[in-house]
């Protein structure tokens, strides 16, 4: 399956990230590299994947390698006789990935990876033409990718929140508070208010590269940017885990809200009161 949810913007960097699920195998090389011929591996892999990025008009900018450690040899005095062995736990693996925004974090986006993998897609593995997955299956998917669930909560309380939110933004003023935005929990923004658009909410969490993932009814700040009519505009940005949420086929996903201040804002308990009075919305049948 390889579906686009949303249009991708435009000379915006992306991520594309791999998620392995079952097949894992284990590899004891039988080559002894040395560092000439190490070398001359990683620039044809580097070389090759850049090729090919072009072709897809998707050029790269960076790769993330995670060392896998040194390959353990039976007689290190004897490198020929390593040997190479696999394992499997069911035959097969299978290799998800996701091209999703920078601000997008790895370990929220596999919670919703893992999701999909464990309600929708295993049951379809091995792929192949006799086995693909079925249209309502693949509806499923796009909706924990689009954050559907999420959408609809928000959008069954949409005037309440607004008119909180823009009430709350009005009173604290004197606190620094200037814009709010309220995300899923993988930090996809979902509404804005305020003077905040939602293009410029995207690229003051690109700003911010990982956003930081907060404990429940907690919250941190970071500074970050955007620009307005070509005009810089620095904020900090109070990042909080609201404790509420949707649960999707058993899996709890909570909403962050993010209060975007002026710099040098000095909150105090300003957060809590603004995720209590969301909250309070959000719980009401």
């Amino acid at each position: 399956m390889n579906k686009q949810i949303v249009n991708e913007p435009v000379d915006i960097p992306l991520k594309l990230l791999f998620y392995e699920y079952g097949g894992k195998t284990e590899i004891k090389d039988n080559v002894n590299y040395d560092e000439t011929t190490a070398f001359e591996l990683n620039a044809g892999l580097i070389a090759a994947l850049s090729q090919f990025a072009q072709l897809l008009k998707r050029p790269i900018t960076g790769l993330l390698f995670k060392y896998a450690g040194e390959s353990e040899l039976p007689d290190s005095r004897n490198p020929d006789n390593a040997t190479v062995e696999t394992h499997s736990d069911n035959g097969i693996g299978t290799i998800i990935t996701v091209r999703c925004d920078i601000y997008n974090h790895f370990l929220e986006v596999k919670k919703k990876v893992d999701l999909i993998y464990e309600k929708y897609v295993k049951y379809f593995t091995p792929f192949g033409p006799d086995n693909s997955m079925d249209g309502e299956a693949i509806n499923n998917v796009i909706r924990v990718l689009s954050d559907e669930p999420a959408k609809e909560k928000l959008m069954k309380h949409s005037e309440e929140i607004r008119n909180a939110s823009l009430n709350f933004i009005e009173e604290m003023k004197s606190y620094g508070v200037e814009s709010i935005i309220i995300t899923s929990f993988d930090f996809t923004p979902l509404v804005t208010f305020g003077d905040l658009s939602m293009v410029e909410s995207e690229e003051m969490l690109r700003n911010l590269g990982d956003v930081p993932i907060v404990e429940t009814y907690s919250w941190k700040y970071r500074q970050t940017r955007f620009f307005r009519a070509k005009v810089e505009i620095r904020v900090w940005n109070f990042i909080i885990n609201s404790g509420t949420g949707v649960t999707v086929q058993g899996q709890f996903q909570p909403f962050y809200y993010m209060l975007i201040c002026t710099p040098d804002s000095f909150l105090g308990e300003v957060p809590q009161r603004y995720y209590n009075l969301i909250n309070n919305i959000l719980l009401k049948e």
